[in-house]
């Protein structure tokens, strides 16, 4: 499934969805230049910049995603943490009983402290995708 990017422009001041594109000057540079004579020796360059703006009223209008979008964007981050989580948790976990268990590993303050975060970020990076892939069988009963 692919990004379903729909929505609507919404006018903050008179709720209407007609918009146009326009540009708006959002900034300026001048330079001055060493010239003699009676001339202008300052050039003005404006930046200018893309924008939405309400038909009737000429506000700026603001994008709101549609209810498919916010759920596609749900969807999407919580696939994330469960295919994400689950493996890199239990990858660290191996890691940390790993090093604990080495004779030449973890005899100092810093080792030691960089295992006990390998084991309580491992852990919950792996109770965290579990719990997502739980949720997930859970309302795939429910449907």
């Amino acid at each position: 499934m692919g990004n379903p990017r729909t929505g609507y422009y919404l006018c903050p001041r008179c709720n209407g969805r007609d918009a146009y594109e326009s540009t708006e000057t959002t900034g300026a540079m001048a330079m001055t230049l060493n010239t003699p004579g009676p001339v202008d020796p300052t050039i003005v360059n404006q930046v200018k910049g893309i924008v939405m703006r309400c038909r009737d009223c000429g506000e700026q209008v603001k994008w709101n995603d549609s209810a498919e979008t916010l759920a596609y964007k749900a969807q999407r981050d919580t696939n994330w943490a469960a295919w994400f989580g689950t493996p890199a948790g239990f990858a660290m976990v191996i890691a940390g009983i790993y090093f604990i268990n080495d004779p030449y590993i973890g005899s100092t303050v810093g080792e030691k402290v960089t295992i006990g975060f390998l084991l309580v970020m491992g852990s919950l990076f792996l109770l965290g995708g579990i719990g997502t892939i739980m949720d997930e069988m859970k309302k795939g009963k429910n449907k």
